[in-house]
């Protein structure tokens, strides 16, 4: 990208100093698409521009808290493998966030295994 060059310095980008070349010089953020998979796969076909993909992955982390919560509100369970998968404009997959990842988990008495287990369990 031209700016990135320009950035360099001025004797990677010598018409920097030209105010006909600023228009140029603008900068895009990349965009990242937000996959969902929880059961069934949903693509995010418009994406949203972020600085970079760490940028991308805490986005990712917020979105599985909120599927999450929504999950156990709507349905009253929560699948902690569902998980939400960022992928570039390239389409490669720049993070992976589980939503027993993006959540944490505790008991006031966990089983023997260390696992909370619920009436669902037994």
């Amino acid at each position: 990208m031209h700016f990135e060059a320009c950035r360099k310095g001025a004797a990677a980008c010598p018409d920097a100093g030209n105010p006909q070349n600023w228009p140029e010089l603008q900068w895009s953020m990349p965009r990242y698409f937000f996959h969902l998979y929880n059961g069934l796969a949903t693509t995010d076909e418009e994406g949203r521009e972020l600085p970079d993909a760490g940028s991308a992955r805490r986005a990712a982390e917020r979105e599985a808290r909120e599927m999450a919560a929504q999950s156990v509100q709507s349905h009253g369970h929560l699948d902690l493998a569902h998980y939400v998968e960022v992928t570039d404009e390239r389409g490669q997959v720049v993070a992976r966030v589980r939503f027993g990842e993006a959540v944490t988990v505790t008991s006031a008495d966990p089983g023997p295994d260390g696992r909370i287990t619920t009436n669902l369990d037994q």
